[in-house]
């Protein structure tokens, strides 16, 4: 099934420069860093925001 849609939005998709096999691959794998890091960007921002709101910064008394 896989195959199929990947040769049949290969040409349209793909850089015909490189080969459709090729620039297929490189989507995939750009999709897939991409992706990675936006979930890893938003991970560390969520997580900033829940520190500062739920753990408010206190001086530390020594």
């Amino acid at each position: 099934m896989f195959a199929s849609l990947a040769a049949g939005s290969g040409g349209t998709i793909g850089i015909t420069g490189i080969g459709n096999g090729m620039s297929q691959w490189f989507l995939i794998f750009g999709a897939l860093v991409i992706t990675a890091i936006l979930v890893g960007a938003f991970y560390e921002l969520g997580k900033a925001v829940h520190d500062r709101h739920v753990h408010p910064r206190r001086p530390v008394h020594r």
